[in-house]
């Protein structure tokens, strides 16, 4: 009985570290921005594809200018500096740091509009909001609804008309 005391209230007093990707854009109503899907886009993870590598751990996080900046949190004590928070995904970079992910679907997964036999020099990785046919790069800070769906594009080219081709 002690045990099961001990034990309660040692989950009731160390609550759940609060979701560092749960925190999102949101617009003048404090409403989250969403796509047509209802997904949100976190302000504090980078969107990644959806083969994200787990991390399931806490993480140390200090905010600034540029965003959060994360370090692997101590098993069973308090964060030196910053906030204790949850990262499902992400990883260790080579400076110590974590980087948290938001994994998104893949663009190519339902259809790439782009389909060529040897990709433009110019190919970058990111976001995209996908609706009519057509592909957006998503523009960080995120301002507007998607009215399609977001994802990810891991060989994304901006044509001149401001649409994204995806290649496989």
């Amino acid at each position: 009985m002690t045990t099961a005391i001990i034990l309660l209230s040692t989950l009731l007093l160390d609550p759940l570290a609060p979701d560092l990707c749960a925190d999102v854009y949101l617009d003048a109503d404090n409403k989250p921005i969403t796509d047509a899907n209802g997904t949100a886009v976190s302000r504090f993870c980078a969107q990644t594809g959806a083969d994200a590598p787990v991390w399931d751990d806490d993480v140390c996080c200090t905010f600034g200018a540029v965003g959060a900046q994360c370090t692997g949190a101590p098993p069973d004590s308090a964060c030196a500096a910053g906030k204790r928070l949850y990262c499902e995904f992400g990883e260790l970079l080579a400076d110590y740091s974590v980087v948290c992910y938001q994994p998104l679907p893949e663009t190519c997964a339902s259809g790439c509009t782009g389909v060529t036999i040897m990709a433009p020099d110019y190919i970058q990785e990111e976001a995209l909001c996908c609706y009519n046919g057509d592909c957006y790069e998503l523009s960080i800070p995120v301002e507007e609804n998607c009215p399609g769906e977001l994802s990810w594009c891991w060989w994304g080219y901006m044509k001149e008309d401001g649409t994204v081709d995806c290649y496989d």
